[in-house]
């Protein structure tokens, strides 16, 4: 199996590179933020930049070029520091040139485990004022509403869609093309999924897995040291092994055995997609390590 490797023939500081984390949501990547951001600080060996867009996933065109455009902008601006840049955002072709590289990052989560907890986080910041910003997409009618009442009163696979609050992960490796949009449907086609898989070979250096989150961080740390040198002693002295957000229980909600079993069968394509990310997670650990991932 090939991984993307770093192009190490443009590491010297007259070169920028820009690593590119487009964060799934609910996936630990509240984690990782805070993790990076403590790195940042600690060793400034990077420079780490959140986007202000907190909702803004596609991209037309000519917002793809201003994106491309601020990067490139901002990486001169700071001298060619390495930069790590995150955003809740569908996957961009961001073109490198010989004085700034792209390179792509992300998480992965069961695909069960996330759409519930998307699903109730998006009841939490749609009905919290302490949440932090409001639901604009979640209408008020839905958002007392449960899983289990969701797929017990109507078509469940609505239950898996943006209008009640969870996005597709799959779109966040496919791109911007028509066939990944996920605003009405989900993307489940065989174009969508050939897409992701393709995007993911080609541009990702990394995808870590939630549920073995220790060894995706050392991982990490193997892949670029000179920037993520000291993520997983940040993971287990700082946070403790812990999560850093949860949504409050007044929020969350147990989901009954046969709700689970019907959006397992539904989230087919999703488990296809992290099984293949999964699959690769491990096969490079093991590779590296000459073990296998503690989950």
């Amino acid at each position: 199996m090939i991984f993307v490797q770093l192009r190490r023939e443009y590491t010297d500081r007259d070169t920028g590179i820009i690593i590119v984390y487009n964060r799934v949501p609910k996936c630990g990547s509240t984690l990782l933020v805070r993790i990076f951001q403590i790195l940042s600080n600690r060793t400034r060996a990077f420079t780490f930049r959140q986007s202000q867009e907190l909702r803004h996933y596609r991209y037309s065109t000519e917002e793809q070029h201003t994106l491309v455009t601020d990067l490139v902008r901002y990486s001169y601006n700071v001298s060619y520091q390495r930069i790590v840049y995150e955003q809740h955002f569908h996957f961009v072709n961001l073109p490198s040139t010989s004085k700034n590289i792209f390179y792509y990052i992300n998480q992965l989560r069961d695909p069960l485990e996330r759409t519930l907890s998307e699903f109730d986080f998006e009841r939490y910041i749609g009905g919290s004022s302490g949440a932090g910003h409001a639901n604009l997409f979640l209408h008020p009618s839905l958002r007392n509403l449960t899983m289990d009442e969701c797929v017990s009163t109507g078509d469940p696979t609505r239950c898996l869609t943006k209008l009640y609050g969870v996005y597709s992960p799959i779109s966040f490796f496919c791109g911007q093309s028509s066939f990944c949009d996920d605003t009405v449907t989900r993307p489940t086609s065989d174009a969508a999924l050939s897409q992701a898989k393709s995007n993911i070979e080609r541009y990702y250096i990394h995808i870590g897995i939630l549920e073995y989150i220790q060894s995706s961080l050392e991982l990490l740390e193997h892949i670029q040291p000179s920037i993520f040198t000291g993520v997983v002693d940040i993971y287990l002295n700082v946070f403790n092994s812990g999560k850093v957000f949860a949504t409050p229980n007044k929020y969350r909600h147990m989901t009954s055995n046969k709700t689970r079993s019907i959006l397992r069968q539904l989230l087919r394509p999703e488990y296809e997609l992290y099984n293949f990310v999964r699959s690769r997670f491990i096969d490079h650990y093991t590779q590296v390590f000459h073990r296998t991932p503690n989950r």
